[in-house]
């Protein structure tokens, strides 16, 4: 991973003591752009953050024989106090 921007933690999280994972399913174009992203569990007030961060982490392209490809991963983000 070229670039990695960590969430910022909701303030009503911090408030209400909401931690944990948040996971998301995404696709990683051939350039290691984070493209389609959505949520697959966690809490709903950690989720938003979880996806404003990840849109901007930039991947090194996947190669499979010498040539870039698209990619689908999961990602875990962890919110904790």
């Amino acid at each position: 991973m070229y670039a990695r921007l960590t969430p910022k933690y909701p303030q009503i999280a911090r408030i209400a003591h909401v931690q944990g994972e948040v996971v998301l399913q995404c696709m990683i174009d051939e350039e290691g752009n984070v493209g389609e992203l959505q949520v697959d569990s966690g809490h709903p007030i950690l989720a938003q953050s979880a996806l404003e961060a990840v849109k901007q982490w930039k991947y090194r392209p996947f190669h499979i024989n010498e040539k870039a490809v698209a990619v689908e991963t999961t990602i875990t983000v962890t919110f904790h106090l």
